[in-house]
């Protein structure tokens, strides 16, 4: 089994992802019914949980392979993330350099110690490619994106045949 997540990270720091915004999905969305309950570092009292995903996924499925592919500066997520501000009393568009740790620090303290994720996280190039919401569309320009000689299709099929990367800054 492979799963991709695009552009939807589950980013471990309160100032990008807060918990009264993963209280409110719960709350609107059932967010919880879509979440296993052996999760249970993912239901915090607080909302907080989101973060607990993709370690409850690597126990659970030991030979499956997981990758995220996201950009730095993902403009959709940070405006969507941004109404958690002020304790969800505000909405603002998450900071780009604050959003951008986030996603470093989910790769590096989440994902890469593990042997079964893989991420391409674009960052660092222009833009419009930078701020990209998602890349797992056949017909889009931009999934021709190189970074460190392999792009987004190419990351994919390595993912398939179990060959696993982190890509990007």
């Amino acid at each position: 089994m492979t799963l991709i997540d695009d552009s939807g990270p589950p980013i471990p720091d309160d100032n990008v992802l807060a918990r009264c915004l993963q209280q409110i999905w719960r709350d609107l969305w059932g967010a919880d019914e879509a979440i296993p309950a052996a999760c249970t570092g993912c239901f915090d009292e607080n909302g907080d949980g989101f973060e607990a995903l993709p370690a409850f996924l690597t126990d659970q499925y030991p030979d499956a392979h997981f990758g995220l592919v996201s950009s730095t500066g993902d403009e959709v997520i940070r405006i969507f993330f941004g109404y958690g501000d002020n304790d969800c009393r505000g909405a603002i568009t998450i900071d780009e350099r604050d959003y951008r740790q986030g996603l470093l620090n989910l790769r590096d303290d989440l994902l890469a110690p593990t042997e079964q994720w893989a991420s391409f996280l674009v960052g660092g190039m222009d833009r419009d490619q930078r701020t990209n919401h998602v890349w797992l569309m056949p017909d889009a320009d931009y999934v021709e994106t190189e970074i460190e000689g392999a792009n987004v299709q190419s990351w994919v099929g390595d993912l398939l045949e179990g060959n696993l990367a982190h890509i990007g800054p």
